[in-house]
């Protein structure tokens, strides 16, 4: 026993377990280097597979790297958020592709200056199919995008236990007000969902049905697809 406690490979695999970095100045961190982020995010900018960093031996498991990339993600998300928050940016496009049971909703708002930003608003999965479930998916992308810490992987084994994410509904009905442009392919639900969302009801604020894209001006089709 005294000679495996020795072994390199023991001490590492007790250090990552007992979240202590090996070289690393005090018992304990609180949070994962900064170096495995940044290795992380340079592998998912160049879309390669994180797999091969589930090694034990280096302290880096499946479990903690999927935590690592939500992070990651959910940093990017709150970027997003604050440029609407910020209300500075007065009009924005929704762009959606749909493929395979998958929808991909994205966004892309502009600023008086000009100044824009885009990213992801959501993915939904096997969300049916027509313009009414498109819609209730787009909805639903919407709604999760403006819960912060929604979708934390391992969430009920390590929040606390009366930890719920919640809705910021200042933050939805910004996001829902600010999309003058539906941004999609030439699929007739698609097309007619951009039409529908500007009229198809769900419950706002004061529990008051309210359209979920009131200022829809433009339902664009995309080059790309055409």
């Amino acid at each position: 026993f005294k000679h495996h406690s020795d072994l390199q490979s023991h001490q590492r695999a007790v250090a990552a377990l007992s979240l202590r970095h090996p070289g690393c100045e005090g018992d304990m961190v609180t949070a994962p280097l900064i170096s495995q982020f940044r290795t992380i995010w340079d592998k998912a900018k160049r879309s390669t597979s994180v797999r091969g960093m589930e090694d034990p031996a280096q302290g880096i498991f499946r479990q903690k790297t999927s935590q690592k990339m939500y992070c990651l993600g959910e940093a990017v998300r709150e970027k997003c958020r604050k440029s609407f928050r910020e209300g500075k940016h007065h009009s924005a496009t929704l762009s959606q592709d749909a493929a395979k049971g998958r929808l991909l909703v994205r966004f892309m708002n502009a600023d008086e200056e000009l100044h824009t930003r885009s990213g992801i608003l959501g993915l939904q999965r096997d969300y049916g199919s027509g313009h009414k479930c498109t819609v209730k998916a787009t909805q639903k992308a919407i709604s999760e995008f403006c819960t912060p810490l929604h979708g934390a992987p391992y969430a009920n084994r390590y929040l606390r236990a009366d930890f719920t994410p919640r809705l910021d509904y200042a933050l939805y009905e910004t996001v829902r007000k600010s999309f003058e442009i539906w941004n999609t392919d030439a699929a007739s639900d698609e097309l007619l969902a951009g039409r529908k969302a500007k009229r198809m009801s769900f419950v706002g604020g004061d529990n008051v049905d309210v359209p979920l894209l009131p200022n829809i001006q433009i339902i664009n089709l995309s080059l790309i697809h055409i």
